[in-house]
């Protein structure tokens, strides 16, 4: 069976089409077109035009889960598709609630968490050691707990990337990036940090289906300031400009 994907929202985009932050695909097979989610916004509608699709030729429409930049783009497609099958999952519309503000009963906009490391500090060349990782997510309903755990341990090292080693640097004359590539970006490896102990709550507040959280995302964005707090924590000193580098240490130390 020959099978035709068209994308129709992503983030990036060219020749006439525009780019958002969502997914929509149009699934041709077996005589069937099927429409993968709505974008978050007017993508879908516009680059279909560019490329001349008609929403009215759709057979039916899935939908993955509920959030804004799967499923924003719903009103205007419906517009163009009319009357049409909706293939979702039935508690699809409790998250599509929470981005609105429709929410109802004790349900969680945001799973709650907390994430704590010890370091150790050399003083002397303002190098620094992360010794010690604990990461708490309350998953709302575990489904997967090796999965879920390793949303936790990539979300540390993001964290972790962000916070201490990862940085763009620009040319300021040219405005062109100079580290644009895998030897003088730094991205750390499972050799610079020890094992991350994962916990994990099961509340059943979220709003997703079965009361379930997300965690993919969430570990990253809160751990993106932690060394600066730790290196605090050792030696009295804030490093607030990141990426918490040896010389932006010693320099928060007086030592240059």
């Amino acid at each position: 069976m020959e099978i035709k994907i068209t994308t129709l929202s992503e983030n990036t985009a060219a020749g006439g089409c525009i780019g958002e932050w969502g997914l929509s695909m149009l699934i041709e097979a077996d005589g069937k077109k099927v429409l993968f989610d709505t974008g978050g916004g007017t993508a879908a509608v516009h680059n279909a035009g560019v490329m001349g699709i008609t929403f009215s030729s759709v057979d039916v429409m899935v939908l993955s889960h509920g959030h804004y930049d799967h499923t924003g783009g719903l009103n205007d497609v419906i517009r163009r598709t009319g009357k049409i099958e909706i293939i979702a999952h039935p508690d699809v519309g409790s998250s599509m609630g929470m981005m609105s503000g429709m929410m109802r009963g004790e349900t969680y906009v945001m799973g709650r968490q907390a994430h704590f490391i010890e370091v150790e500090v050399d003083t002397e060349t303002g190098m620094f050691f992360v010794t010690n990782v604990v990461c708490a997510n309350d998953i709302g309903h575990l489904f997967n707990r090796r999965g879920a755990e390793a949303q936790q341990y990539g979300g540390a090292i993001m964290g972790f990337g962000r916070s201490a080693t990862e940085e763009k640097i620009y040319c300021p004359k040219t405005g062109v990036g100079l580290n644009f590539d895998h030897i003088n970006y730094y991205l750390g490896t499972m050799n610079d940090y020890p094992i991350v102990d994962c916990h994990l709550a099961e509340t059943h507040l979220g709003y997703g289906t079965y009361g379930a959280f997300g965690i993919g995302e969430n570990i990253g964005a809160a751990m993106s300031a932690i060394t600066s707090s730790a290196i605090y924590n050792a030696t009295g000193k804030w490093v607030l400009d990141y990426p918490t580098t040896p010389d932006k240490v010693l320099k928060a130390l007086g030592k240059i």
